[in-house]
């Protein structure tokens, strides 16, 4: 996992905060797999790992599709409701955790 989502995990685990007009609601580390499986990501996005909501269905995921850069994953968004890796059932937002938390541009704008 990226050293900046880690290093949050171990300084908040969770909880919830909005730059700008967007929101984030983070998964405590114990959650994540049980959203997961929840959510049937292994079977409907696999290599994506559910790190927040954006309070209105949408999940934050880090794609870890290809090895990481720096350290890093770029994170992309998804509907809870539409998972799939398929065309236009996701968007990209940035390309490292700490980008996207520092960003202010709504979830939903693709």
């Amino acid at each position: 996992l990226p050293p900046s989502y880690l290093s949050f995990l171990r300084w908040s685990n969770g909880g919830e905060f909005r730059t700008g007009s967007r929101w984030f609601q983070f998964f405590p580390a114990l959650d994540v797999r049980a959203t997961l499986l929840a959510y049937h990501l292994p079977e409907y996005m696999p290599e994506a790992l559910p790190i927040a909501l954006d309070g209105g269905g949408v999940f934050y995921l880090l794609d870890m599709h290809a090895p990481a850069t720096d350290g890093e994953y770029p994170v992309v968004c998804a509907d809870a409701g539409s998972l799939g890796w398929q065309r236009g059932r996701w968007w990209h937002l940035a390309d490292s955790f700490l980008a996207v938390c520092r960003s202010s541009r709504i979830a939903d704008d693709p």
